[in-house]
């Protein structure tokens, strides 16, 4: 079950044996309700205990959500930083040259100082803080004036442009929804472990207590959990 550690399956498994069965045998009721481990102390734990139960549906929920929305960003990211790649690499090669046109493109890095000549460049290690920025000028520049046509001439008409500009933008919200739900996970382990923490603390309170109430009463131990 996701959110569900190692740890919180034990602890859960022995909490409900526990409770189950504290309840359950008359034998061990009546010991225990001599100690102070009567009904309303057993519906105390099953309050806690069900809190830590809703909490870790809640993180595999939220954990569930986080990987969807990892693998959504992934796969825009993956095919518009493709597409994108394919359309510089074209249009670098038509501009070769003209330092003005690759300059407003996002497609000139520096001229050479010995031949004057332009060295092409553009953001080709794939990382989103340098894409989106660059990505968005580049789709800006190429709706204006004689980059349309030259796009066009390429087999990338305005609509096509304006379509690959749209991915671009839906690769940084995927992004922000992928932070959003990271955020959310962490704060439903935290509740988690908070509500897991909160029913340890009163299992191991009871633990102790029921060990003197059936103490040398081997088959309530052993039914209890507690050898």
């Amino acid at each position: 079950m996701p959110g569900m550690t190692k740890e919180l399956q034990t602890l859960f498994y022995a909490g409900r044996q526990f409770m189950d069965n504290a309840a359950a045998d008359p034998e061990a009721s009546a010991l225990l309700s001599a100690r102070g481990i009567d009904a309303a102390k057993l519906q105390g734990g099953e309050t806690l205990y069900g809190s830590a139960i809703a909490a870790v549906a809640d993180n595999g929920t939220a954990f569930a959500t986080q990987i969807q929305a990892t693998d959504d960003f992934n796969l825009a990211f993956d095919a518009s930083w493709e597409e994108t790649q394919d359309l510089a690499r074209i249009l670098a090669s038509a501009y070769e040259g003209q330092s003005e046109e690759l300059v407003l493109l996002g497609l000139h890095q520096r001229r050479d100082s010995s031949t004057g000549a332009s060295e092409i460049a553009w953001p080709q290690s794939k990382a989103l803080p340098a894409y989106l920025p660059w990505a968005r000028n580049f789709y800006a520049r190429l709706a204006e004036g004689a980059f349309v046509e030259m796009a066009a001439a390429f087999g990338y008409p305005a609509e096509e442009i304006a379509a690959m500009s749209g991915r671009v933008e839906e690769v940084g919200n995927l992004d922000n929804a992928q932070e959003r739900a990271k955020a959310h996970t962490r704060q439903s382990t935290e509740d988690r472990d908070r509500e897991a923490a909160a029913f340890k603390a009163w299992f191991g309170r009871q633990k102790i207590v029921a060990r003197v109430a059936l103490k040398n009463k081997k088959r309530l131990l052993e039914l209890l959990g507690l050898r």
